[in-house]
């Protein structure tokens, strides 16, 4: 138990000399990425909550170049996040009866559309891609089989299978 213990405090150290090196550089590079200083002190937080929870930060070989790998994956989730929201909003805007919703109204939506995007990582790229152009692009079936490669089939699976976890995440009460 001892060992466990002092293996813990060393990690601990680690992840605290390796924030107080990088934690303003990887904020510099994702607030240019991400537009704004504030984004990217938020990203950079969120980064460093990832490598805590995944690595023992003084097994890492080269710790920068890792934490540029997490850095780069979360911005893609955000732009996908972001472009997923953009989408949302813009169907918003031409219908009518919901144009004119309460603010309360879109965050709710928008929420929404957040736990669809996280329900969406737990699918395959090739499932994600098919349920976003068929749902968002309006694509038919065929056209999504085409631009995949795939039979008209397996598309209608991908498709099952990501609107089968959306629903589940739809369902599922939220957790404070």
């Amino acid at each position: 138990m001892t060992e466990d213990y002092s293996q813990s405090i060393e990690g601990t150290r680690a992840l605290a000399d390796l924030f107080r090196q990088n934690f303003p550089w990887l904020v510099r590079y994702l607030g240019r990425k991400l537009g704004s200083i504030e984004r990217g002190e938020d990203a950079a937080s969120e980064v460093f909550v990832r490598v805590a929870r995944r690595w023992n930060v003084d097994t890492l070989l080269f710790p920068r170049a890792y934490l540029l790998v997490v850095a780069r994956r979360l911005i893609g989730e955000l732009r996908g996040r972001g472009m997923l929201e953009q989408a949302y909003l813009e169907a918003l805007s031409y219908t009518p009866d919901i144009s004119s919703a309460s603010p309360e109204t879109v965050v709710s939506h928008i929420q929404e559309v957040r736990v669809i995007d996280a329900a969406l990582t737990t699918v395959t790229p090739r499932a994600r891609l098919a349920f976003v152009m068929h749902h968002i692009d309006g694509k038919t079936h065929a056209e999504i089989a085409e631009h995949l490669g795939v039979s008209i089939s397996m598309i209608r699976k991908y498709i099952a299978t990501s609107e089968q976890k959306c629903r589940a995440n739809l369902t599922t009460p939220k957790r404070n």
